[in-house]
């Protein structure tokens, strides 16, 4: 159901910017894990051991299995943290080659008020796209046929991406749009492929 023409009362603003920490870039390694770049320029990898890198041009955060927040200097995360931060530059320079993402939704994103970045927790590739859940409870879906792109924010707000890389914000619960309404459908169905202990 729905309709393929824009019900403007459905019509809603982006969230606020440091709500749309989102991924811009990524690359999948099946021997290390899936590295990738966020909105605001910052690199992030997500190991298969499940621990996550973030880093900046200042300091690096590194978060263990225990989900324990560790936070270092980037020189000192160098030696610290030697074999991860040897795959990260690995990856940082798979995406530099990379053309990165153009969706008109750059701005500077700071870290929250406590100087922790949200990243990613979990994800899983489909068939058809790639599914991102971040910390602060975005989702974030890739489909990889038209290159179209979902977020659904924390706030229920959901903003769609068309293949034009054009871009438009929704309430969830007034939505009307059928291609929009599908691909939210594809991610419902999807959800159970995350790692149970993400849901």
């Amino acid at each position: 159901s729905g309709s393929l023409v824009d019900d403007e009362s459905s019509f809603a603003e982006l969230p606020d910017a440091d709500q749309r920490q989102i991924i811009t870039c990524w690359i999948d390694s099946r021997d290390y894990g899936l590295g990738y770049f966020l909105l605001n320029g910052a690199m992030g990898s997500f190991f298969n051991d499940q621990t996550v890198i973030v880093r900046d041009q200042r300091s690096v955060q590194y978060i263990d299995q225990a989900q324990e927040l560790n936070q270092y200097p980037l020189d000192q995360a160098s030696t610290v943290l030697k074999k991860k931060m040897t795959i990260l530059n690995f990856f940082e320079k798979s995406l530099i080659e990379q053309a990165m993402s153009q969706m008109s939704l750059t701005t500077v994103i700071s870290p929250s008020p406590d100087g922790y970045f949200h990243h990613l927790y979990r994800y899983t590739r489909t068939r058809h796209a790639m599914i991102f859940w971040m910390t602060n409870g975005t989702l974030q879906v890739n489909f990889f046929a038209d290159h179209t792109k979902i977020f659904v924010w924390p706030d229920l707000r959901v903003t769609f991406i068309d293949k034009h890389r054009k871009h438009r914000t929704y309430h969830l619960a007034n939505l009307k749009h059928a291609l929009v309404l599908r691909r939210l459908e594809y991610l419902q169905s999807h959800m159970l492929l995350l790692p149970r202990t993400f849901v």
